[in-house]
């Protein structure tokens, strides 16, 4: 069940295969309740985590500065020249979809074992099954523990400004502690919220 307050926030779901008992996962994207700033690009930390992107990066830094660094060009602009150079965003877009491909891949070789040993059951399929599914949810548990990262950074930098951030949550508070309907004293249900405020004011004046 999601809560009311989020409804309008949904973006996708999706329902995954079936693994191993007969509840499919589901996976729901919702939007980002931080809005969006405008703020310089950010590197993506988890390209460090890398060994191949790592030793390709120094070779291209070593490089850049080996053939640029001169009396001719000043430490500003060969510093600020270098970031095209290594080329993060590329190869960043390259790695995310790779990922995606390596993703569908391994939903398609689940699918194709789980419809090969539903016709003829045999071991082989079984360890298919086993190694598919343990590698996809490493990829979702690793997608999860980045998106949790990234709201940790977002709720730190941006929670305790005075501005959309901060009024926002005010207003999921706000939502969260609205009286939804009252009961009068005549045992009727009311939900306007005029009648709300003057059945308790009643109610308090006659205390």
């Amino acid at each position: 069940m999601v809560p009311g307050h989020l409804v309008t926030r949904i973006i996708q779901c999706t329902i995954g295969p079936i693994l191993w008992s007969d509840h499919a996962p589901t996976t729901l994207t919702l939007q980002n309740a931080f809005p969006h700033r405008g703020t310089p690009r950010r590197l993506n930390d988890s390209l460090l985590q890398d060994a191949s992107f790592i030793t390709h990066l120094t070779k291209d830094l070593e490089d850049y500065f080996t053939l640029n660094e001169n009396q001719d060009i000043s430490p500003l602009s060969l510093w600020k020249a270098h970031k095209p150079t290594i080329r993060l965003i590329s190869r960043a877009s390259f790695l995310k979809r790779k990922a995606q491909s390596d993703y569908l891949g391994l939903l398609r070789l689940l699918s194709d074992a789980m419809n090969a040993h539903a016709i003829q059951p045999a071991d082989r399929h079984l360890h298919t099954i086993a190694d598919t599914t343990k590698c996809i949810n490493e990829i979702h548990l690793a997608k999860t523990a980045h998106i949790l990262k990234r709201l940790k950074m977002t709720s730190y930098s941006q929670g305790n400004k005075a501005g959309k951030t901060l009024a926002t949550m005010l207003r999921k508070k706000q939502t969260q502690s609205k009286i939804p309907y009252l009961i009068t004293n005549t045992n009727k249900k009311t939900i306007q919220p005029q009648d709300i405020s003057d059945e308790m004011a009643n109610f308090y004046h006659a205390l």
